[in-house]
């Protein structure tokens, strides 16, 4: 068991079948003591790892993600979803190797689906790519545009050609017709 302070879930994980399993707590001191350390450094920790977060979701199509983070000889398993995260006990991976090693091989034999990449979304070919460049350069030179601004300001901005932000294709369902449409979007703009 766990000795969680007030206020904090049971650390736990789901198994292949979706049974919730609870995280043993192999450490003296309370799981979350250093996590939840309100210091400076503790702040800039918890700041990065947020950051981190927050740009992986920007770059990549995903539903969820894991992040693993080692500090001395203590590490924890983070798992990132668009409503925030949920955060194991820290556990000593020296002292106690298994718990990083079976995370590892399970997590390397998961499908990519099962890591968190977004089954709907795919990289659009060149072809599709070079459509949708065409398509946005006219919509940016179309006849509501005022000297060369688009109708919708920074419209530019999702012509991406540092490849930093690649074209990539979404495959979106109709719930009611059951109909599909497939989509080509780059770089977000606001």
């Amino acid at each position: 068991g766990s000795a969680c302070p007030p206020g904090y879930p049971a650390p736990s994980t789901r198994n292949r079948l979706g049974e919730r399993q609870e995280l043993s707590h192999t450490s003296s001191t309370p799981p979350y003591e250093s996590f939840d350390n309100r210091s400076e450094t503790g702040t800039a920790s918890r700041e990065a790892l947020i950051s981190h977060a927050t740009a992986q979701f920007a770059h990549q199509h995903r539903v969820f993600f894991f992040q693993l983070v080692i500090a001395h000889r203590w590490a924890r398993f983070i798992r990132w979803d668009r409503r925030g995260a949920v955060i194991t006990q820290r556990f000593d991976y020296i002292s106690d190797p298994h718990t990083l090693v079976n995370f590892l091989w399970r997590f390397s034999h998961m499908s990519d689906e099962e890591q968190g990449w977004d089954p709907t979304v795919s990289l659009a070919s060149k072809k599709e790519s070079s459509l949708f460049q065409k398509a946005v350069k006219c919509f940016i030179r179309s006849p509501g545009s005022h000297d060369g601004a688009a109708v919708l300001p920074h419209a530019e901005r999702t012509l991406d050609d540092t490849g930093t932000y690649p074209v990539w294709k979404i495959c979106v369902n109709n719930e009611t017709t059951g109909e599909s449409t497939e989509l080509l979007i780059n770089r977000p703009f606001a």
